[in-house]
């Protein structure tokens, strides 16, 4: 995550250390990866353990720089989402910056829709919260 913090509007690093997000997520969510020789070029974690309302929530994707583009947040989306609904998750929801116009078109392609938008933050971004029913 330390090589692509500074991709996500605002930057993860904004919200908490990156070493308590990692030990955050290792700890609470599913965490996929994808690989190349050994080495990690993707990631996604969530959350699928909401058995009172059966809510999943994607908490973080992100992709090496050298890697986008080719097919790999699409497999990591897929396999998200099947895994929510082996867990019997009603939905997904998420949350991510209006600015990330590429994250929004994709998700949006897989079935996820905007429900609200957030007041402004302190960067100037604005959250955008959405779901996909399952």
């Amino acid at each position: 995550l330390n090589s692509i913090n500074f991709d996500f509007i605002p930057p993860l690093s904004d919200f908490m250390p990156i070493i308590d997000y990692v030990e955050k997520i290792w700890a609470n969510a599913t965490i996929l990866l994808a690989q190349d020789n050994h080495s990690i070029i993707g990631i996604s974690a969530f959350y699928c353990n909401d058995n009172k309302y059966l809510e999943g929530y994607w908490t973080v994707m992100g992709i090496s720089k050298k890697h986008r583009g080719i097919g790999i947040g699409k497999e990591l989306i897929l396999k998200m989402i099947e895994i929510n609904k082996n867990e019997k998750m009603k939905l997904i929801k998420m949350e991510t910056s209006m600015e990330n116009k590429v994250l929004i078109d994709l998700v949006t392609f897989f079935g996820f829709r905007i429900q609200s938008f957030g007041t402004s933050r302190k960067d100037g971004s604005t959250p955008v919260y959405l779901k996909i029913y399952l």
